[in-house]
C-alpha cells in the first residue's frame, strides 16, 4: 500500500476513490476506520450519527443542552436508542448515537408519544 506521501499530489477525486477502496476493504475484514465511516450495508444494520452542539445551538439560541440530554436519555431507556454517549464536555462537544434500524415499532407515534421529544425538552417528563 502506498504511503501519504506517495498519493498526495494526485488529484482529489483519486485520492477519494483511494480512501474508499481501502475503507471498503478494512469492513469487508470487520474493521472500521470510523463508526461514522461504513458502506450503505453498513449503515442499514447500524445507524451512528453525532450531534454537534454547537450546530445545535447555532439552530436555536434558546437550546437547552441538558434538557435535549435528558431528552434523548428515555429513547435509550426505551430501546430505541442503543446506546447513547453525551460527549458535550470533550472536544468533539457532541452527542454520539447508534441506533439499529427496525429494532422497536413506531406504531402508537403520535404528538404525545416518548418519540416527539419537544414535549420532554418543554418540560413533560411524564
Amino acid at each position: 500500500m502506498k504511503t501519504y506521501d506517495e498519493n498526495k499530489n494526485k488529484p482529489d477525486t483519486e485520492i477519494l476513490d483511494l480512501m474508499t477502496n481501502k475503507i471498503n476493504d478494512l469492513e469487508k475484514n470487520n474493521r472500521r476506520v470510523s463508526n461514522h465511516c461504513i458502506s450503505i450495508d453498513g449503515y442499514k444494520k447500524k445507524n451512528i450519527i453525532d450531534i454537534g452542539l454547537n450546530s445545535t445551538r447555532n439552530a436555536n439560541k434558546s437550546f437547552n443542552k441538558n434538557k435535549f440530554t435528558k431528552a434523548l436519555k428515555n429513547p435509550e431507556k426505551e430501546g430505541y436508542i442503543d446506546r447513547l454517549i453525551d460527549e458535550t464536555g470533550k472536544s468533539n462537544q457532541c452527542w454520539h448515537i447508534e441506533i439499529t434500524p427496525n429494532k422497536k415499532s413506531l406504531t402508537g407515534y403520535s404528538k404525545d408519544s416518548i418519540l416527539n421529544q419537544i414535549n420532554l425538552i418543554n418540560g413533560d417528563h411524564r
